[in-house]
């Protein structure tokens, strides 16, 4: 794993053992911050089903005002914090261990003072039933503000926020990235 662009641009980072935590391809993390570009400046980033933390981190380098990342598995949060000191970033980051579902329903704890929000969902391809859960979460609990909501999914599953506008879908294999936004992010 290694960061492509930013002030940590070419850093290798601490990889995952085994195959419970998957990383997004380069060829996404790539894509999608091609397609957020400046945008990432001065956001907070969301980074959660964070796995190995790379598309937080990314963000950090390319310029984000802070991020938090979220996962429920010790592993994954031990990782995360493993990379976060490496790189530096230890200081502009929250790592929490903790279900995406819950995290969702307390959101609004984390949002004070901030104008741009980024979220990045990546939940695990195996559990189907946590898609729709986070939809509905995000729908239910997400406030008004300026938000750019980044989900990850398999090409099968189809993604429809109601409090929120589809801006960009891409499909890269048998794998889905849409985009939407809420309020003015852009």
């Amino acid at each position: 794993m290694r960061i492509i662009g930013g002030k940590k641009k070419g850093m290798q980072l601490k990889t995952p053992k085994g195959k419970d935590i998957r990383p997004t391809s380069s060829l996404i993390k790539e894509a999608v911050f091609n397609v957020i570009g400046d945008s990432i400046k001065d956001a907070m980033f969301f980074d959660l089903c964070c796995g190995t933390g790379m598309m937080g981190i990314e963000a950090l380098s390319r310029g984000a005002k802070s991020a938090i990342f979220v996962d429920n598995s010790v592993d994954s949060v031990s990782l995360v914090r493993d990379n976060l000191k490496k790189t530096g970033f230890d200081h502009l980051s929250k790592v929490l261990e903790k279900n995406v579902l819950i995290f969702l329903k307390g959101i609004r704890t984390f949002l004070k003072n901030n104008h741009r929000i980024i979220l990045y969902i990546d939940p695990p391809y195996k559990n189907e039933n946590l898609y729709s859960a986070i939809v509905k979460y995000l729908d239910r609990y997400l406030p008004d503000g300026n938000f750019l909501i980044i989900i990850e999914h398999r090409v099968n599953i189809d993604i429809d926020l109601k409090t929120a506008c589809l801006w960009k879908e891409k499909k890269y294999g048998n794998k889905r990235v849409s985009m939407f936004t809420k309020g003015k992010f852009f």
